[in-house]
């Protein structure tokens, strides 16, 4: 991987979208060397191309889980059969610095296989998206807001 595209990692929530973005501009540019890895970069830029402005700036769903995830997978793909490079990547994804050690954190995320928890399946979505709930709690705060100004008579 190249260190210029994870330059900008600082943590999965302090920088979400940098984040995001390195591994989206990492996926798109990485070469590919099988068709397994060709399929999981199909999947990941499906995945990706979904995506809602939202979606890319806040970590509401565990997207950035979800990403690593991808990226790994592709990784381990690209790596082919050699054993030698599977034993390297199989380490940096066990064993690397996660952004949340870069910032200090436990590294709770991982699991012993490397994978990233992700709450559901990977293409569940809630029932109510989170950006509609901090818009239904913005305007019934202005609504109370109104009432309130409107009752003590100054508006």
């Amino acid at each position: 991987m190249s260190s210029e595209l994870f330059s900008t990692l600082t943590g999965p929530q302090a920088d979400f979208d940098a984040n995001m973005e390195a591994i989206i501009k990492y996926m798109n540019t990485t070469p590919v060397h099988n068709p397994i890895a060709a399929s999981v970069k199909s999947l990941f830029a499906e995945w990706a191309g979904q995506l809602s402005w939202w979606d890319r700036h806040m970590d509401t769903d565990n997207l950035w889980n979800r990403a690593r995830n991808y990226r790994n997978d592709f990784d381990r793909a690209n790596a082919g059969l050699s054993p030698s490079a599977q034993k390297a990547v199989n380490r940096r994804i066990k064993t690397g610095m996660t952004s949340e050690q870069m910032m200090g954190q436990p590294d709770a995320a991982r699991t012993a296989t490397g994978r990233f928890v992700v709450e559901g399946p990977a293409g569940s979505k809630p029932l109510i998206p989170t950006a509609y709930k901090i818009g239904a709690t913005a305007v019934g705060a202005g609504v109370v807001a109104l009432v309130i100004l409107k009752k003590f008579s100054i508006l």
